[in-house]
């Protein structure tokens, strides 16, 4: 191999880790943030916990056992996990 395909290899294997650590970080954040919402959507709401079991019954158990937040916590960072 010459200098330049030398040099062009190890470019290339920089910018391929450069971009899933982009990657990796990126999704942190976007994780971290969507969770806070739905935090804080969970915590303005959780008042009304009885209105929702007596609309919905089938979900009485649930909501009032576990947060709901938790659950899209959990999926989302199972799907990110198996990812690679």
């Amino acid at each position: 191999m010459t200098e330049a395909q030398d040099y062009e290899a190890v470019r290339q294997r920089v910018e391929l880790r450069f971009q899933h650590r982009y990657a990796f970080y990126s999704h942190v954040v976007a994780y971290t943030l969507v969770n806070i919402a739905l935090w804080e959507v969970y915590g303005l709401t959780s008042g009304m916990a009885w209105q929702i079991a007596q609309r919905f019954p089938i979900i009485d158990d649930l909501y009032t056992t576990v947060p709901w937040p938790l659950i899209v916590m959990g999926g989302w960072a199972s799907v990110w996990w198996r990812k690679d």
